[in-house]
């Protein structure tokens, strides 16, 4: 990531970044990426508001086999 992860500016900007390749997805009918960059705005946009909400750095979440 580009800029302080504990921003939540930063994380906002690549949330509207990811968002503006989503709907160039859309435009060019290719659904599945569409769908993959909204599903990405929408957790980065979240980060940057739970960061900003209670001001602590989030954990990265791992899954474990």
């Amino acid at each position: 990531m580009k800029g302080n992860p504990q921003n939540p500016a930063d994380w906002h900007k690549i949330a509207a970044l990811d968002l503006r390749r989503a709907t160039k997805a859309l435009a060019e009918n290719d659904f599945s990426a569409c769908c993959l960059w909204l599903q990405q705005a929408a957790e980065k946009a979240l980060k940057g508001w739970l960061i900003g909400s209670t001001g602590r750095s989030l954990k990265p979440m791992t899954w474990n086999a």
